[in-house]
C-alpha cells in the first residue's frame, strides 16, 4: 500500500490516533501504521493507506487531521531525497501535463526562504 503522511492539529494529542481510528472504521478505509511510531509531541505520522480517494474520505470528517500528504521519499540531505524520489519514475507519469508547485513547512524550525 502507497504510504502517506497524516498531518495533525498541534492540540488534543491524545485524540489524534483514537480519531485517525474511528474515521477509519467509519469510512471502510484500511489504515495501517505502528502505534509505536507515533510521536506525541509531532504532528506527522506515517501511514499506509490504499489510494489518496480513499486518504480524502479521511481527511473530509477529520478533526485533528489539518492534510494527509502523499509520501514520496525522505532523507537526511536533499540529494537523498532526490535520489529516493528519482527511483520512483512511475508516479512522474501522473503529472507530465499537470502543473504544480512545492510548499515548504517547518515543524519546530524557522526556515529562511532560502532554505525553504
Amino acid at each position: 500500500m502507497p504510504k502517506f503522511i497524516v498531518y495533525f492539529a498541534q492540540l488534543h494529542e491524545d485524540f489524534r490516533l483514537p480519531e485517525l481510528d474511528a474515521l477509519s472504521k467509519l469510512e471502510n478505509v484500511r489504515v495501517e501504521y505502528d502505534p509505536r511510531s507515533y510521536i506525541r509531541s509531532s504532528p506527522f505520522l506515517v501511514v499506509e493507506i490504499s489510494s489518496s480517494e480513499q486518504a480524502a474520505k479521511l481527511v473530509r470528517r477529520a478533526i485533528l487531521i489539518r492534510s494527509i500528504i502523499e509520501y514520496w521519499g525522505s532523507g537526511h540531505t536533499y540529494s537523498d531525497v532526490y535520489a529516493e524520489v528519482k527511483h520512483e519514475q512511475e508516479r512522474w507519469a501522473l503529472y507530465k501535463t499537470s502543473s504544480f508547485k512545492f510548499t515548504v513547512d517547518a515543524f519546530g524550525k524557522s526556515l529562511t526562504q532560502e532554505e525553504k
